[in-house]
């Protein structure tokens, strides 16, 4: 099978939490975008697409972790803790946030390569960009280009803080040596 006549992602299944989004206009975007991405994307396979250059996690089971943990973390950061989370904006900016993997990465000849465009800058860059152009609100392409601990932006919305955490605790199911710890004293 050629890249061209791969098959369509079906969004719906992948992500049943789509259908959560609300906001008609944004659910639409969040799929345009995987839908370009998807065509752009040198795999024929979704479960192909790893999560990083040497990590060979499929990013399809990652991004499924990041929006069902955030979907859970919400509901118990607005019970326990009364934080109001703008929840359209959450699901779309977890659906959103590993997206860029489909065309920062490619198969190459000795396994992942990084493609120009993973080479050209930070991780999820490119996938704001083409958030932004789909209609995509700020706060969310915050939230793309802020999750990665390798982004040089810090997330400041509660929304981009608990899907930086969440990202990070979804990697450790599979790369539980990914996380390492800078202990300060203060005294």
């Amino acid at each position: 099978m050629s890249v061209a006549s791969k098959p369509a992602l079906d969004l719906p299944r992948l992500f049943p939490e789509l259908a959560e989004i609300g906001d008609e206009r944004l659910r639409g975007a969040v799929g345009s975008v995987w839908d370009r991405f998807w065509a752009l994307s040198a795999y024929e396979r979704i479960e192909d697409v790893p999560v990083a250059l040497k990590w060979g996690e499929p990013v399809i089971r990652h991004a499924q972790a990041i929006v069902k943990l955030a979907v859970a973390a919400a509901r118990i950061w607005e019970d326990v803790h009364g934080v109001r989370l703008q929840r359209d904006h959450l699901i779309a900016a977890a659906l959103l946030m590993e997206v860029s993997n489909l065309v920062e990465f490619r198969p190459g000849p000795n396994g992942t390569e990084m493609t120009d465009i993973g080479k050209a800058g930070t991780h999820g860059w490119y996938a704001a960009n083409v958030a932004l152009e789909a209609g995509v609100p700020f706060p969310v392409v915050h939230v793309i280009l802020s999750h990665s601990p390798n982004s040089g932006k810090a997330p400041t919305t509660p929304e981009a803080q608990l899907l930086h955490w969440i990202c990070q605790a979804s990697v450790s199911a599979f790369r539980r040596d990914s996380w390492t710890r800078k202990v300060m004293h203060h005294q």
